[in-house]
């Protein structure tokens, strides 16, 4: 539904999606401290534009400034949102899970090597996304994933 619309009524979608608490992500969080008459300036504010990124979306202002995080929108990123139950996007939810959890397995064994420090820098990036992105599944009732057995058969392709 974000996709196909023009920027201004997809800002519009995002805001009331997250008022009917559809939402989740770091500034639905901030949103929840800030006074019940100031909600709807925060939200226009913060909300310029809404980007989709695969397995979420992104409401950062790139003509402000460009991404800080290089596009690595769910390790833990302010501007980094999705909405619960989205069912089209489980498939590469299910995907970015596996992969960092592979990822972050191969910086764990490499952090015995003689460059642990690049390799705790890998993990703590992981871990971030690993937290983000468990929230997501739990989003989508799913709560126990085993991310080797979805390799293991195959349905990662199919999220291609």
């Amino acid at each position: 539904a974000y996709q196909h619309t023009s920027p201004q009524k997809r800002a519009l979608m995002l805001r009331s999606d997250i008022r009917e608490g559809i939402v989740g992500g770091r500034l639905v969080e901030q949103l929840k401290v800030v006074p019940v008459d100031l909600q709807d300036a925060f939200l226009k504010a913060r909300i310029q534009a809404v980007h989709d990124v695969g397995t979420g979306l992104c409401v950062h202002n790139f003509s402000q400034t460009p991404c800080e995080r290089h596009l690595q929108c769910s390790a833990d990123c302010k501007d980094y949102l999705w909405v619960k139950g989205d069912k089209g996007r489980l498939g590469e939810l299910k995907k970015q899970y596996a992969l960092t959890f592979l990822a972050r397995q191969t910086a764990e064994k490499q952090s015995g090597t003689n460059k642990p420090k690049k390799s705790n820098d890998w993990l703590l990036h992981n871990d971030k996304k690993l937290k983000t992105l468990t929230q997501q599944l739990k989003d989508n009732g799913i709560e126990d994933f085993d991310p080797i057995q979805y390799l293991k058969e195959g349905d990662h392709e199919k999220a291609l």
